[in-house]
């Protein structure tokens, strides 16, 4: 299941520019939820790292396919906003994660992004779709600041 998630995964990635933002998410969730898959199946087995390599799988693959999609996004419109969008979503995440408590279950992670993403840019409106990951990330870092007060 992890190679197969990783070359899904590698497709989706190559997508993005290929296909567009739609196929590109459509590939990049999948291969998400086979690299989960793998990763819990690894850990069931007691192979420790190979679910951690599976899940730093899901952490790389999830935010180069939202700061992808963003970029080319922005390149196709003319504008900054789908990148910017797609860098304060990926740096609220990366920085609400770092936050030394356990996060709400809501919370943005790596793999909601382009979960997120999907139905947008199905849809064709993609920058709408980053609007909604920004803002799903900056609530998961405000929650995650407020329980760092509250320690």
């Amino acid at each position: 299941m992890l190679a197969a998630g990783g070359v899904v995964g590698l497709g989706g990635l190559a997508a993005i520019a290929l296909w567009g933002a739609g196929a590109a998410t459509v590939l990049v969730a999948t291969a998400i939820l086979l690299l989960s898959a793998g990763s819990l199946l690894s850990w069931l087995r007691g192979e420790e790292g190979h679910a951690a390599a599976a899940e730093r799988g899901i952490a790389g693959l999830g935010y180069a396919a939202v700061l992808g999609i963003a970029l080319v996004q922005s390149l196709i419109v003319e504008t900054a906003t789908a990148g910017v969008l797609g860098l304060v979503g990926v740096g609220a995440t990366i920085v609400a994660r770092r936050v030394p408590v356990t996060p709400p279950p809501w919370a943005a992670s790596a793999a909601s992004a382009p979960v997120l993403l999907l139905p947008f840019a199905l849809a064709g409106q993609v920058t709408a779709g980053l609007v909604v990951v920004a803002l799903h990330a900056a609530a998961g870092l405000i929650a995650a600041i407020e329980l760092l007060r509250r320690v």
